[in-house]
């Protein structure tokens, strides 16, 4: 199999968005956090997904916001530092706090409000938020999910993490629960406390959708996922061969770089051969026993390139 084959730059125009490129990766993933498309499309049950042109709208408000974080980036870098979430969607809420406890556009209400009920956790909103210009205050629910897609499969129980836990089906159930929290008399107990009645609910979902590797040409998407939802590839580990005469073109990416594009200086991160790239990803998955995530790259003038990115998994894992 040629690794090198022309499918990488066709699949990976889905995923390169009109954004620009900054210096610091914390920066890059608080953009990617707010203008990426959204992973699924806004007729999802009875969600209210916020929607592509809000996420291209909140970008453009904000784009000289980030230009300014990227000179001095020591507010954002010090807020995840503090916050120290180690977990990807943990540090996905924590770039959305900042945001939305930073911008000249939000006010945060609330963050992170847990229901106890005799001394049990009952529930949890993520975000109660106002729009400053409108007025407006909502209730919103935020995630940021990587799921690979198994049995060629639009259904969302056949869309499972990388690690063989949680799956599509799972998360949008939950997703439904977490929408109708302030409808209890919990939640109207905190809106009394906030002198509100009624606030609506809605849901920032982010993500990308990871192919098999031998089905790019023949991808299958889950039912009602976002037309330019950000996709992938990914192989087991014993297909990881197939990559391993390739040239110097992979990275073994960061979990902290998970959520931005790939665009930084040559010495951030190193560019790996098929060779030994091969080998350090047989190493890493047989050490920790998690998948990791391939970024294949280009580089140009000291600078390294995001073409496409996937995971290896575990064979056992599925």
């Amino acid at each position: 199999m040629n690794i090198n084959s022309c499918w990488y730059f066709t699949f990976a125009a889905m995923l390169v968005r009109d954004l620009p490129i900054y210096k610091h990766h914390q920066v890059s993933s608080l953009a990617w956090a707010i203008a990426s498309a959204p992973l699924m499309a806004n007729r999802t049950g009875n969600l209210h997904l916020l929607e592509e042109d809000w996420c291209d709208d909140q970008f453009s408000k904000h784009a000289q916001w980030l230009m300014r974080l990227d000179l001095d980036p020591s507010p954002l870098i010090s807020w995840l530092e503090q916050d120290n979430q180690k977990l990807l969607g943990k540090r996905f809420e924590s770039m959305l706090a900042f945001w939305f406890e930073n911008s000249p556009f939000f006010e945060c209400l609330i963050r992170n409000h847990t229901f106890v009920k005799n001394k049990n956790t009952t529930g949890e909103i993520d975000f109660i938020i106002r729009d400053k210009f409108s007025d407006e205050i909502f209730h919103l629910e935020v995630a940021c999910k990587y799921y690979i897609g198994v049995n060629h499969s639009k259904q969302w129980k056949n869309w499972i993490g990388p690690n063989g836990h949680d799956s599509l089906l799972l998360k949008m159930e939950k997703l439904k629960q977490q929408v109708a929290i302030l409808l209890g008399d919990a939640g109207k107990d905190l809106l009394r406390e906030l002198h509100l009645k009624s606030i609506p609910s809605r849901v920032l979902l982010k993500g990308f959708f990871f192919h098999p590797f031998h089905e790019v040409h023949n991808a299958v998407s889950p039912h009602n996922a976002h037309a330019h939802y950000n996709p992938g590839w990914y192989v087991r580990l014993s297909e990881l061969e197939n990559f391993a005469d390739s040239t110097s073109q992979w990275l073994i990416l960061p979990k902290t770089y998970w959520t931005c594009l790939y665009h930084f200086p040559l010495e951030e991160n190193q560019v790996l051969s098929g060779t030994e790239m091969f080998a350090k990803a047989n190493e890493l998955i047989q050490l920790k026993r998690k998948s990791l995530m391939l970024l294949q790259v280009h580089t140009e003038e000291n600078m390294v390139h995001e073409i496409s990115r996937g995971f290896v998994v575990a064979d056992k894992n599925f």
